[in-house]
């Protein structure tokens, strides 16, 4: 069975969170895939013990990075020999660190007072540390082109984007002092096969915060 003709189905809950990385590798690739938003946890939806996981036929796959590597490798998206697979995966996982340090010492800790000094910590010390290390990434292997990697989009980045867009401050500043970074960002924006879902999105996000 080829990828194309595999089922998978992304189970979450209705939110954007970190299985957004993988819907972007699955609307990049132009393959179809079902959401199944969890509304309530049931022993079956917890027995692998994280959240999310994607089901491909009757195989249940945990963790986001995993599961978005597998779907890089499927999809012609992480490289095009095990060099640049290297050097995909580098950038890739460099975001995913963060991405994770997000949601482990902000967004799962319910005491507030914690919650705002580990905010503050994010904020000044985690982003600029993850930014350095990425811009300086995209600087050795994209060669001056458009993409992280190589001369066509990988899901590095898409992971890029995704940071960029969701996990950095909108502070002009600090978009200036990683171009490297916002070239990738708005090459996703503009040129990648995502450009019109992100696009849809933002609409769509945009339309919500109107309304209300």
């Amino acid at each position: 069975m080829t990828s194309t003709q595999n089922k998978y189905v992304l189970n979450y809950f209705n939110k954007h969170g970190k299985v957004e990385l993988s819907r972007l590798i699955f609307k990049c690739a132009g393959v179809q895939y079902e959401d199944n938003f969890i509304e309530n946890y049931t022993d079956s939806d917890t027995s692998l013990g994280f959240m999310p996981y994607l089901q491909v036929n009757e195989v249940k796959i945990p963790l986001i990075s995993v599961i978005c590597r597998y779907l890089a490798k499927e999809f012609n998206l992480a490289g095009d020999d095990h060099l640049d697979q290297a050097k995909t995966d580098a950038i890739a996982q460099t975001v995913m660190l963060l991405i994770d340090t997000y949601y482990r010492n902000v967004f799962n800790v319910e005491d507030i007072d914690t919650k705002r000094i580990n905010l503050k910590d994010y904020l000044n010390n985690d982003i600029e540390s993850a930014a350095d290390t990425v811009e300086n990434l995209i600087k050795l292997y994209s060669n001056n082109g458009d993409w992280c990697v190589g001369n066509k989009c990988s899901y590095a980045d898409l992971f890029v984007f995704e940071m960029a867009k969701h996990y950095f401050p909108t502070d002009p500043r600090f978009m200036e002092r990683f171009p490297h970074i916002y070239k990738v960002k708005n090459n996703v924006e503009e040129k990648s096969k995502v450009s019109d879902y992100v696009k849809t999105k933002a609409e769509q996000k945009s339309k919500v915060e109107r309304e209300f």
